[in-house]
């Protein structure tokens, strides 16, 4: 992943750190882009795939999340749970924006994150999956953190 990119690490993981714990984790991703008035931050689900090194979500073709990109494709991004023990991984990276072809993500991302694609939620989404932008975010940056150890 960051190794292909030549991306900087900061921090306690290793490369292979970095990867198994993106690879694993199912807590949605907080991506954070310019705004019209003010930077605008959004969670999102993500895949993350090792053989590209490249960190994917979605978002519909009308979302401000998408028009920001349009404008400014670089976004910084955290991926970390919200309890303790406190770890994850965030950084900063370039965007590039993909339309079509979003049906087999999204059904990877409600797998991952919903455990299946018979929910009504699902359903909605895959049904509007024509109407969907892929983001791709090519990390140029990477920080890890892990307090584990000083929290048990």
């Amino acid at each position: 992943m960051v190794g292909n990119m030549n991306s900087r690490i900061n921090g306690p993981w290793s490369l292979s750190q970095i990867e198994e714990y993106l690879a694993e984790t199912v807590t949605p991703m907080r991506i954070s882009v310019g705004g019209a008035d003010y930077p605008l931050l959004c969670s999102v689900w993500f895949h993350y795939d090792a053989a590209d090194g490249l960190i994917r979500c979605i978002s519909h073709e009308r979302s401000e999340l998408i028009k920001s990109l349009v404008k400014h494709p670089r976004c910084s991004f955290d991926i970390s749970p919200n309890q303790p023990p406190y770890k994850g991984v965030r950084g900063r990276g370039s965007v590039v924006l993909k339309t079509g072809g979003a049906t087999e993500l999204l059904t990877r991302l409600m797998n991952r994150h919903l455990g299946g694609t018979d929910s009504a939620l699902s359903q909605w989404l895959l049904g509007r999956a024509d109407e969907e932008t892929t983001i791709e975010i090519k990390p140029v940056s990477i920080s890890t953190w892990d307090y584990s150890a000083r929290m048990q």
